[in-house]
């Protein structure tokens, strides 16, 4: 999937589940905006600032750390990363209103980039189910959502479509359940 449909589903699942959670206002745009904004982070962690010398005559500021897919989509990492963020927000944030529903978009952002990169053609590996020898080389063990003929290319029309669906089934959700306070003028 591409930068933004992983905004997209990071910001519908974070309001769906705060809405549905029974969140006020400020609560679920916290975890709204940390969703969509930490959707994003397993490809942003793929890179690190670097300064290449002036002799090759382009500066590049960002390298290659590790290979797309790879440790930063394990769901192993997600885990361990939603903790320390749950364990961060419970320390640090005891009287502050946003560090939990922070800590809970962090985490719906993030799982649900690697739900949706698990839906594509590529799929998703997974780093305990470890890599099998075939054919006298190692190849990975991916694990994909959907079967083959439905799942949509990085970057497809069929990605873009099922975006748009996304948001107006969210935006239909969230009128449904607001609706009746609106009408009240609550």
């Amino acid at each position: 999937m591409m930068g933004p449909t992983h905004g997209l589903v990071g910001f519908s699942t974070a309001t769906v589940a705060g809405t549905a959670a029974g969140l006020g206002f400020r609560e679920l745009a916290v975890m709204v905006a940390a969703a969509s904004w930490c959707s994003r982070t397993p490809d942003r962690r793929e890179y690190v600032g670097v300064r290449v010398p002036w002799h090759r005559r382009r500066w590049l500021w960002r390298r290659r750390v590790f290979r797309h897919r790879g440790p930063t989509h394990w769901p192993e990492t997600w885990l361990g990363l939603s903790m320390v963020a749950v364990l961060l927000a419970v320390v640090f944030g005891a009287g502050w209103w946003a560090a939990l529903p922070w800590a809970a978009g962090f985490s719906i952002g993030y799982g649900m980039h690697l739900v949706a990169d698990a839906m594509t053609r590529d799929g998703l590996e997974v780093w305990s189910l470890g890599h099998e020898y075939v054919w006298g080389e190692w190849r990975r063990r991916d694990v994909h959502l959907l079967p083959e003929r439905f799942r949509p290319y990085t970057g497809g029309r069929a990605e873009a479509w099922l975006a748009r669906l996304g948001l107006v089934a969210v935006a239909g959700f969230v009128w449904v359940s607001y609706s009746p306070m609106l009408i009240a003028g609550v």
